[in-house]
């Protein structure tokens, strides 16, 4: 049912140049079924599109579809143009994208289109959320559109791309260049976004003499709608000195990249190389998740939260009354569709497995990439390790409470060892224990004091 929402300012009212490339979500709504708009979901979250879309709109994964899979750059006209037309695209057809996180990786989408000389491009104002947020309809049934035919120009990277050379003459130019990740990866404090593992860039920093504007503060949070003309020109121009007749580089941190995650002889059953079908396989842990619900018998139970997402996840834990090893456990979470598809994954595994505590212990974060597929959750990692994070200090729970029942321990022997526990998801982003569940909530990443033991 629609849903009250904050009110946003008509496009038209808010003083771009060219308000013609937003069109609003009742736009959308309207055209629908017009047979000359084709709509296009863009996510970071390359899962989002299969757990529900806009009726009749088509999916561009990032990833997948506009990234070279063997050199780091995009791919070239004639795959782009089997993409497009793959899609049902047509010539004089117009192409609206939308997607999560305010319209990030579908303005990303744009971009890359317009490499290609495609014009007729909108993007929906306050993608993906706007659009649940305000009721409207979403689906799961993938369409089906015939065949398009629209041709597409060689690849121009002249008009809109910069590379190296050019931004070392624009900076010995002393043009500007703005610099839109977060404060924190602008002071060369993180290397990745605040929300991953601190990972990525060989070095922290900034080009010299670039301004820091983070992407995010050109959009109105209550509504995700991008902010009038008029708030822009404050942060622009005013903040940062920018002028209209400037010429500008704008970066980030790195180009896309795409890799394949593969498992050699012995693989799990669960390491599927085709992407569609992998895909498919975690949308439907997602949707039908396997052994989720409180362990009423258990012998520890954890909460693991990730503050960039959002997620949480609680593990119960049965251990086997003779040996250091699993027996059972469960799970019970909310969250992204990555990181509650993984709780799943990895309960159904441990619960077939029933592996020692040390082969849960030396299971990998990494190795949980390779077993969701790398090129789905490598952009995701914390989403992707919250659940195997939150199990093995479930593990090391069970482990320190066999050795306090078998030796005394003095109180603060107890404290140091619930500290080591807690400590194995530092440097992960997540956060385990007591708090868990308001650190996730608040965006605050603090290290806990103590697990919660049945």
């Amino acid at each position: 049912m629609p849903q009250t929402v904050a009110p946003v300012i008509d496009i038209e009212a808010r003083g771009y140049a060219h308000p013609e490339v937003l069109v609003s979500t009742q736009w959308v709504a309207d055209h629908l079924a017009a047979p000359d708009v084709r709509i296009v979901e863009s996510d970071e979250d390359v899962l989002l599109y299969e757990t529900g879309h806009i009726p009749g709109a088509v999916k561009i994964d990032w990833v997948a579809d506009l990234n070279d899979p063997l050199i780091r750059d995009y791919i070239d006209r004639a795959r782009f143009e089997r993409l497009l037309q793959s899609k049902g695209i047509n010539k004089d057809m117009t192409i609206v994208f939308y997607g999560d996180k305010n319209n990030w990786w579908a303005t990303y989408a744009f971009w890359v289109f317009r490499l290609f000389g495609v014009e007729d491009l909108r993007v929906m104002d306050g993608g993906r959320l706007r659009w649940a947020e305000e009721g409207r309809e979403i689906v799961t049934a993938v369409p089906r559109h015939p065949e398009g035919n629209i041709t597409v120009k060689d690849r121009d990277d002249t008009r809109i791309r910069a590379f190296r050379e050019q931004v070392v003459a624009h900076v010995a130019s002393s043009k500007p260049l703005v610099d839109v990740r977060s404060p924190e990866g602008y002071r060369g404090e993180r290397l990745h976004m605040p929300e991953y593992p601190n990972e990525g860039a060989l070095r922290g920093g900034h080009i010299p003499k670039a301004r820091s504007i983070p992407w995010g503060r050109a959009v109105t949070q209550e509504t995700h709608t991008f902010r009038p003309a008029d708030e822009l020109r404050t942060i622009y121009e005013e903040e940062h000195g920018l002028t209209p007749g400037d010429e500008v580089i704008v970066y980030c941190r790195i180009g896309e990249r795409d890799r394949v995650g593969q498992r050699g002889e012995g693989a799990d059953r669960e390491a599927i190389v085709d992407r569609a079908t992998r895909i498919a396989w975690l949308v439907d842990h997602h949707r039908r998740p396997r052994h989720r619900g409180k362990l009423a018998d258990a012998d520890a139970w954890v909460p693991g939260g990730n503050p960039g997402c959002g997620d949480v996840i609680t593990l119960y834990l049965k251990a086997d009354e003779r040996e250091d090893r699993v027996a059972a456990v469960s799970f019970e979470g909310v969250g992204c569709t990555l990181s509650q598809a993984a709780a799943s994954i990895l309960a159904e595994r441990t619960n077939r497995q029933k592996p020692a505590f040390a082969e849960v212990l030396a299971f990998s974060h990494e190795e949980m990439l390779d077993l969701l597929g790398q090129d789905v959750a490598a952009s995701r990692p914390a989403c992707a390790t919250l659940a195997l994070g939150t199990l093995k200090a479930a593990v090391k729970t069970v482990e320190m409470n066999r050795k306090l029942r078998e030796a005394g321990h003095t109180d603060a022997e107890i404290r140091e060892l619930r500290r080591a526990v807690a400590a194995q998801a530092e440097g992960t982003g997540l956060v385990l224990g007591e708090g868990a569940e308001r650190a996730a909530r608040d965006g605050a990443a603090p290290l806990p004091d103590v697990l919660v033991e049945p």
